[in-house]
């Protein structure tokens, strides 16, 4: 406290500080107290809300959820040397568990009557926080299949992974003849405070899908040296001639659209210009019932693919980038003779060019 000029001033001095680290069960928020060293204090408490909780044996403090509210202030106490300090401390009401599995699948191998396997990378949460997979009793994966000579579905696997390692895993399984339809689950079952909870997830592909429609052709729009056009094509790719179509614009100073008839060159392609002020554009075909319509008025804006194919030793740039702040996961995957899948995540070295 000073006095000088007839005023007096006090000033407070903090010396030291306590710190905690907190994880979420299904009933408690667990905690440990830290001194300045970041070293545990075995022997410590925590006062909140008019009740004070001790720490056991290993310095852990539990916080039924039931007594606490969303955002609470603490009292922090440290009973080697007494010392406390304010603190706050979020507890999460929701504590539900939830299972992500990353599913990766290689289509080009799903051939009639070959084997084939698909790698799943499974993550499990609690109060968005990561758990470890050795946490649960059992993780396990199933993978069913359509086909269009059976109105059931057929089960290919039904395997039990190694939660034990927080790894991918790859599974196995035959491909059936007339395949339509795939369904892989990855499922998971664990107990916390004597209570069992069970998670999943799953990931449905459609295979063949063309081949159930009566379409023949289908329209693609590309963007090619600054204009637009689009390609028409059959179902093996190739290139649809003299096809006649009704090409739609929608202009965004004026009300409805503009529809052409147009008709597309010996290359398959309606060249369009550069679509100044265009917002939308769709394609129909007359001769026959396909119908396709892009949305251009965010021209600034680019789709990039999940999924990118390429070959051995060759030099893939993407654009990486933040959303909402967070960082893009990239995972990185070899596939040999179309169906032997490894992780290489591992090996993965991103530069900043």
């Amino acid at each position: 406290e000073l006095i000088g000029n007839g005023i007096s001033s006090r000033a407070l001095v903090r010396k030291g500080e306590l710190n905690f680290v907190d994880y979420p069960t299904r009933f408690h928020q667990v905690l440990h107290i830290l001194n300045e060293n970041n070293d545990i204090e075995k022997k410590s408490s925590l006062w909140m809300n008019g009740m004070e909780y001790k720490s056991n044996s290993e310095g852990e403090i539990q916080i039924p959820v039931a007594n606490a509210s969303t955002d609470n202030q603490i009292v922090l106490s440290s009973s080697s040397d007494g010392f406390s300090c304010l603190s706050s401390l979020n507890i999460p009401k929701s504590r539900s568990y939830s299972l992500s599995a990353g599913i990766s699948l290689n289509r080009e191998s799903l051939l009639p009557s070959c084997d084939t396997s698909v790698l799943i990378n499974p993550q499990v949460y609690m109060c968005e926080r990561e758990v470890p997979l050795s946490k649960l009793t059992d993780l396990s994966c199933s993978i069913s299949a359509k086909t269009s000579k059976t109105s059931e579905a057929l089960k290919l696997a039904d395997v039990t992974l190694d939660n034990k390692s927080n790894c991918s895993f790859k599974v196995s399984f035959t491909v059936p003849p007339f395949l339509r339809a795939l369904t892989i689950t990855v499922s998971s079952s664990g107990k916390d405070c004597d209570e069992t909870f069970s998670v999943k997830d799953s990931r449905s592909y459609s295979i063949n899908s063309e081949q159930r429609s009566k379409n023949i052709n289908k329209a693609f729009m590309r963007p090619s040296n600054g204009s637009y056009e689009i390609l028409v094509v059959g179902k093996n790719g190739e290139a649809q001639k003299n096809s006649p179509v009704t090409v739609s614009l929608n202009h965004s100073s004026f009300y409805g659209n503009l529809d052409l008839k147009m008709e597309t060159n010996e290359h398959g392609k309606i060249h369009l210009g550069s679509l100044d002020s265009i917002c939308a554009v769709s394609v129909a075909g007359t001769q026959e019932s396909f119908r396709q319509h892009w949305d251009i008025s965010q021209k600034s804006h680019f789709n990039q693919p999940k999924i990118i194919h390429c070959f051995n030793d060759e030099t893939v740039r993407l654009p990486l980038y933040n959303i909402n702040g967070k960082d893009v996961t990239v995972h990185l995957e070899s596939v040999t003779d179309g169906d032997s899948i490894d992780d290489f995540s591992g090996s993965l070295n991103l530069k900043k060019n």
